[in-house]
């Protein structure tokens, strides 16, 4: 008997919401060094090399980032055997974790904010070994 469970689509938009967390604290990050310029010294070549390396590294952590976590969901499949959970997960390099049933001794739940938001789970053993980033359907 074999359960085969996909990620949910909460843990890619929970990954997009961190991509766009982090977007908006650039670019607020921008914001305040713009008008420390303009207040102290108004340079309008320096802002505009500010705002041009605050949309740059933005529009390119977006461009790096988006098809990992595409191809990262994608890739990531849970299966529940009757003697252990198989993990198969891998881009480049396809990876399988056989976790036996029987090394599961603790269960400790971990979630952070977006986690809680999203209702995601993340789970280790108590080995403090990570299982996966789980998603019950």
């Amino acid at each position: 008997m074999e359960n085969t469970i996909k990620p949910d689509k909460k843990y890619w938009t929970a990954q997009i919401l961190i991509l766009a967390t982090i977007s908006f604290f650039t670019v607020s990050s921008a914001m305040i060094i713009h008008l420390i310029i303009n207040f102290t010294n108004p340079d309008p070549e320096l802002t505009l090399v500010l705002w041009a390396i605050c949309c740059g590294a933005n529009l390119l952590m977006w461009v790096i980032s988006y098809p990992i976590i595409h191809l990262w969901t994608k890739n990531l499949t849970y299966i529940v055997r009757e003697d252990r959970v198989t993990i198969l997960s891998g881009i480049l390099t396809k990876k399988e974790q056989n976790i036996p049933y029987r090394s599961i001794t603790d269960f400790v739940l971990k979630r952070d904010p977006f986690d809680r938001f999203f209702g995601d789970w993340h789970h280790s053993d108590s080995n403090s070994r990570t299982i996966s980033n789980c998603y019950w359907l």
